[in-house]
């Protein structure tokens, strides 16, 4: 491997010094000292050729977010955000990421209705279900893109300051973990096959400052009793009615957590990865948010950890392994 570089307006040194070409390949700088041959063809420094193959060199490629235990030596299957570094050097993390969800959730759609399907009462704002009526029968109101296996859906209702968690589930077309609820009347076996729930023996009006949400959660959930930061559907319940009408629920991923990366080497052996975030949340006791980079030998390296809410600015310093780094 060879590449010709034709300099202009280069003087001549004097004794004891000469030009030193460098390159970037990457995040690695070569020249002469790492074994890349470089020279002139004439002592005015016209033309330059350098010999060395790039194939045999290791760049950070990609970065990725993990939410791990504190400790953890190696990268869990809950990618959160993920980007790929262009030749700039910079990388945009997003949920979107193959690497990490796989979508932006801007497909994601549904609509939701209050009613009661355990009881007899037609008080239908005690009730909630993503379902619509098709031919008689309810089926599922939502359309959702299908998620890793280490992350679930997760529907909540918030009035107030209250937050309630109406089950967890993969799929719209199945019930969710509540099944029609802890509070449901006594006809369960009318439950649609699709997530809600139902409040029959308790007094919980929903058209009282209500909105209703679906998250994606981390499986296995660090922190059940919170939504995490990622939701995929959003509205307000009308509180005006009519009931037992369909009411709809948007996309929520413009909001969605992102952020971006941008590298900055610092000698042959070490990076400065600046890393931004923005719309994260504290993570419970004992988890945190673990950043890792994968080489063009898919490498696998920890660069640091945090557990930060809101946004922030974080630059950690990777020592890159001798045998890893140049060759």
């Amino acid at each position: 491997y060879q590449r010709r570089v034709r300099g202009r307006n280069m003087h001549r040194l004097t004794l004891f010094f000469t030009y030193l070409l460098c390159f970037l390949h990457g995040t690695n700088t070569l020249s002469d000292n790492i074994g890349v041959n470089f020279y002139f063809d004439d002592m005015v420094g016209n033309y330059c050729c350098c010999d060395g193959n790039p194939n045999e060199l290791t760049a950070i490629s990609e970065l990725y977010i993990t939410i791990d235990r504190v400790g953890a030596t190696s990268p869990s299957s809950s990618v959160f955000l993920a980007g790929t570094y262009d030749e700039f050097n910079r990388a945009e993390l997003s949920v979107a990421d193959p690497a990490a969800l796989n979508t932006n959730f801007s497909t994601a759609t549904g609509n939701f209705s209050l009613f009661v399907f355990t009881s007899s009462t037609t008080n239908y704002t005690s009730g909630i279900w993503f379902a619509k009526n098709q031919s008689g029968v309810p089926v599922s109101s939502l359309i959702l893109p299908p998620l890793p296996a280490s992350w679930i859906y997760e529907a909540w209702i918030e009035q107030g300051e209250e937050l309630t968690s109406l089950g967890t589930f993969r799929s719209p077309n199945q019930k969710d973990s509540n099944g029609p609820g802890p509070f449901a009347g006594p006809n369960l076996q009318a439950a649609p096959a699709v997530p809600g729930e139902d409040f029959v023996t308790i007094t919980k009006n929903l058209t009282y400052n209500t909105t209703v949400f679906v998250t994606v959660e981390p499986f296995p959930d660090n922190d059940p009793s919170t939504p995490f930061a990622i939701t995929a559907l959003f509205a307000v319940v009308n509180q005006g009615g009519p009931y037992p009408e369909l009411q709809e629920i948007f996309s929520f991923g413009f909001a969605n957590p992102h952020g971006a990366s941008q590298l900055q080497i610092v000698d042959l052996y070490s990076v400065e990865i600046y890393v931004e975030v923005v719309g994260f949340e504290l993570l419970n006791s004992g988890y945190q948010y673990h950043v890792w980079a994968t080489t063009t030998k898919n490498e696998t390296l920890a660069v640091g950890t945090f557990n930060e809410e809101g946004s922030r600015q974080l630059k950690f310093i990777l020592d890159l392994p001798e045998s890893g780094a140049i060759y």
